[in-house]
């Protein structure tokens, strides 16, 4: 007798990047500036050298960099702008590593944050926020479209992927939900989530590149 094994979907979360942004509402970037650089002691520093080589760009950057410690990598981050009275961080580099990983990124960015944006903060308008370091499906695509992966991934047998009719008609349902809700489901997420419902890591990248074919014939379709 076979049983279905129901999967929660609030669980197939993904580490991911996080995004830094600030509000200055009232305040100006040279007033936010001069108060960041007033916080930069000890693990960071205002990288004045970084931002004169980045004058190419045509645009006020703003850098800060932070020295390597035991626990945490050395990194650089800047501040670009946004055009709406916003700036942003882009991106967190590595100064001495190749690259950083998800975790070491997010604990840079999270550093500044507290090390070094929440006290220039104090007293003022100026406002921010940073993102969440999980991405969930349900929040990417909706949650019929989660709920709908959800229940092939429940019913399906895993050895032989979407190809019995039974498991095509469940798999076909949850790409159409996913086309229909508008939403970019990036890959990677995808296949977390497959791994997370028990499908082998070959399975669930075969099943990933039927989902792009997918999307992409669905969204031709709609178009013509």
């Amino acid at each position: 007798m076979n049983h279905l094994i129901s999967y929660k979907i609030e669980n197939e979360a993904m580490k991911t990047f996080q995004d830094l942004y600030i509000y200055l509402n009232d305040a100006t970037i040279e007033e936010l500036i001069e108060a960041l650089s007033k916080q930069c002691h000890g693990t960071w520093i205002r990288a004045t050298e970084q931002e004169r080589r980045s004058d190419i760009v045509g645009e006020p950057i703003y850098c800060f960099e932070r020295k390597e410690t035991a626990d945490m990598p050395a990194a650089g981050l800047s501040l670009f702008s946004r055009g709406d009275n916003s700036w942003f961080v882009p991106n967190v580099v590595p100064l001495k590593l190749r690259e950083l990983t998800t975790d070491q990124y997010n604990r840079v960015l999270t550093d500044f944050v507290e090390l070094v944006l929440k006290p220039a903060l104090e007293g003022t308008s100026t406002t921010f926020e940073i993102s969440n370091d999980e991405i969930f499906l349900q929040n990417v695509v909706g949650e019929s479209a989660a709920r709908a992966l959800d229940t092939f991934s429940s019913c399906a047998n895993k050895s032989t992927g979407s190809s019995h009719p039974s498991d095509q008609k469940r798999w076909f349902e949850f790409l159409v939900k996913v086309s229909r809700s508008g939403n970019q489901l990036p890959t990677d997420l995808l296949i977390h989530a497959l791994l997370e419902q028990g499908w082998s890591d070959d399975y669930a990248h075969k099943l990933a590149i039927e989902f792009e074919f997918a999307q992409d014939l669905l969204a031709y379709a709609q178009d013509h």
